[in-house]
């Protein structure tokens, strides 16, 4: 508000999110990267609790092909160097939403152990775009941040929803909305 209000950005690091996704294809894709088109892919991931024993582990992944990620996650539950804890599924569930297969069941687990947690919506909404299921990504999307109102994150993937959904004045305004808040997301100045 007060950004929008002032005219000037009023950038802040989310203790919650990632960064912007946008500049990591940019460094794994280079010029195989459509930015005309909306990319799931650009949408920050949630941050692991740094409570979580796992967490540690987790930091270490490299960033490689989802399915190599599944494999160290199930062999590091197997070799007993890690439980099966509540962001092990969580990381899993990301993985399996980027090789193109479907989460629910992590999702489900976590849900069963750990209800109310908001990123069990966040990576059903997530799943829904990588899905081009724009309106459901939509409605999961607006749950986040209704719970979460000064996230940018989620009003970013609430925009690239929109504009998968084809409502392009909608996706435009949240796109609007997150670069004047904080202009170096890239993500949302192509957005727009």
């Amino acid at each position: 508000v007060v950004a929008r209000t002032e005219g000037r950005p009023r950038p802040s690091t989310s203790r919650l999110f990632d960064a912007d996704g946008l500049p990591n294809l940019f460094a794994r894709l280079g010029d195989k990267l459509d930015v005309t088109a909306a990319n799931w892919r650009a949408v920050p991931a949630p941050r692991a609790d740094p409570t979580d024993p796992a967490t540690p582990l987790l930091a270490q992944l490299p960033d490689v092909a989802p399915d190599a990620v599944l494999r160290a996650l199930d062999a590091a539950v197997a070799e007993g160097r890690v439980g099966e804890t509540v962001e092990v599924r969580y990381r899993r569930a990301h993985a399996l939403i980027h090789a193109g297969r479907d989460p629910g069941p992590e999702l489900d687990a976590i849900e069963a152990s750990a209800s109310g947690d908001w990123r069990t919506v966040w990576y059903r909404a997530l799943h829904a775009l990588a899905s081009l299921e724009g309106a459901s990504a939509a409605t999961g999307f607006s749950e986040v941040w209704t719970e979460l109102p000064g996230e940018l994150a989620p009003r970013f993937a609430l925009a690239l929803a929109a504009e998968t959904a084809g409502d392009l004045d909608r996706a435009h305004e949240l796109y609007e909305d997150v670069a004047s808040v904080d202009d170096s997301w890239v993500s949302a100045v192509f957005g727009m």
